[in-house]
């Protein structure tokens, strides 16, 4: 029994709830008048939730999904039970996910809030029913605009031409002695903190950028000298959680919050990072302190589910 028969018969078999002035047929438990079978106009069988008919079968094999003005996880959930396709929420939108050949390749098509439909027409292949949609359904992402990330990068390329030759003189080590020759270890508790007397916002903390502003470290770079460089470097590459080596310098008392001994000691290590990973992260700063994304439409299917608008 195809879906649209399946629906027509329940809507046939299914008594009404009394005393109420519109046929009220529950899909299921009677107590849930709110999700209900519907038929309307043109011989279209429709699964109501609430006010919405999210599912629609059509009598030429077609299925309309709509949510109304709620794309919600519920509104997702009673399309998963009542339609063909797999539904989820996601980028605040409601999308189903569709079989389009019959070694189960998907696409997801996101369903249109307010009045619209996203209407998919079935055609037999094989054992299954494939779908596609009525229209091309055009999808709204953000990308990076190369060019104008290309000209935010221009302008802390000073700071990338010294770290560059910094890492390739030094291997990509960042030395311990070369931390205590421009900053302070603060202690911690079980991972050294340091300072290097960078001014507020532009402090990479033990935890990563925590305590950054970007845009304050994007105009810094473009204004300092190369103790400027030196001292930013220190802290942006301050722990082991990208480093690719690292070995023990020596160990430290370990303080607590206010400077007194915990009796705990802490290890003091020298890192090495690859050019690629320190490249990537110095360019971050510009991408994040400059809006260098724009937006563009693709087809559904034609790019990955990312960033979409």
């Amino acid at each position: 029994m195809s879906s649209y028969e399946y629906y027509k018969s329940k809507w046939e078999n299914t008594k009404r709830i009394r005393g109420r002035a519109v046929d009220c047929k529950p899909l299921g438990d009677r107590r849930r008048t709110h999700e209900t079978v519907e038929k309307l106009d043109g011989d279209v069988y429709a699964c109501r939730l609430y006010n919405t008919d999210c599912v629609k079968y059509y009598p030429d094999g077609s299925v309309g999904i709509r949510v109304g003005s709620y794309a919600t996880p519920l509104t997702a959930e009673f399309i998963y039970t009542h339609s063909p396709f797999n539904c989820f929420k996601q980028y605040n939108k409601v999308w189903v996910s569709v079989n389009t050949t019959d070694t189960n390749n998907t696409i997801k098509y996101p369903v249109p809030t307010g009045s619209g439909e996203l209407r998919l027409i079935g055609r037999v292949e094989g054992t299954q029913v494939l779908y596609e949609p009525s229209e091309p359904v055009v999808i709204k992402k953000q990308v990076v605009d190369r060019a104008r990330a290309k000209e935010a990068r221009s302008k802390i390329q000073g700071f990338v031409d010294w770290a560059k030759t910094f890492n390739k003189l030094s291997d990509g080590w960042i030395h311990n002695e070369t931390r205590e020759q421009f900053g302070k270890c603060t202690g911690g508790w079980w991972r050294a903190s340091w300072d290097y007397g960078l001014p507020e916002g532009l402090v990479y903390s033990q935890w990563g950028s925590a305590n950054l502003d970007s845009a304050k470290v994007y105009e810094f770079l473009q204004t300092c000298d190369d103790d400027g460089y030196m001292r930013l470097y220190l802290s942006m590459f301050n722990h082991a959680d990208n480093a690719v080596n690292k070995r023990m310098a020596k160990q430290i008392q370990a303080l607590d919050d206010k400077g007194n001994p915990t009796g705990n000691s802490i290890a003091l290590h020298d890192f090495q990072y690859t050019w690629e990973h320190v490249k990537r992260k110095i360019y971050q700063i510009a991408d994040n302190a400059v809006n260098i994304m724009k937006e563009v439409e693709v087809q559904a299917g034609s790019k990955t589910l990312t960033k979409v608008v």
